[in-house]
């Protein structure tokens, strides 16, 4: 007796099938990398904009604190008087400001840190400067110590509010019978 067994012949991929495999292969791995590129690209932009925003938020709070510090101290300079708040919306020279007044020193300082100063903002090169003035009152021109506050800005504008009138102005102190030392309130404008 005899038996016959066939044993079929393993069958495999043909090289159409190993090629169509490997070109959607191909087209998903593309798509998926594009997808990732642009979620990346996308996170280093919202991290720069949380970044900007983070050092405008900490420009207005530094700006908020100094205003709040603010005091009725005048300032002699080469023998003038120079008011307690003096605003202005064009700089005159290299230590000018569009914004100078007294405030007191760091709170949380003790000495002369804590000692009222001359401070003052300004646009200057793209970038918003707080300046320090060693000495309040002083006989020859001494020059502030400045410091960057806030990078890449294009404007930086000021405006007061009178105390009576509740009107806007550009510049402090005007010549108005009924205005206070200090404006009501400052407004801010960045861009």
């Amino acid at each position: 007796m005899r038996h016959n067994t066939f044993i079929k012949p393993a069958r495999g991929f043909t090289l159409i099938e190993v090629l169509v495999a490997l070109v959607i292969f191909a087209v998903l791995s593309a798509l998926s990398y594009r997808s990732l590129s642009v979620l990346l690209q996308t996170r280093e932009r919202v991290e720069a904009e949380t970044t900007r925003w983070r050092e405008v938020m900490i420009f207005f709070n530094r700006l908020d604190s100094d205003f709040k510090r603010h005091v009725n101290r005048s300032v002699k300079l080469q023998k003038q008087t120079q008011p307690v708040w003096l605003a202005k919306p064009e700089l005159e020279n290299e230590n000018d400001a569009q914004l100078i007044f007294s405030a007191l020193g760091n709170p949380e300082q003790n000495g002369w840190l804590m000692d009222t100063r001359r401070m003052a903002y300004r646009l200057k090169a793209g970038n918003v400067e707080m300046l320090i003035w060693p000495v309040l009152d002083s006989d020859a021109i001494s020059k502030p110590a400045s410091y960057p506050v806030l990078t890449g800005v294009k404007t930086f504008t000021l405006r007061y509010m009178l105390n009576k009138s509740h009107t806007w102005v550009n510049a402090w102190p005007v010549v108005d019978v009924n205005a206070s030392v200090f404006p009501k309130a400052v407004e801010v404008s960045v861009t």
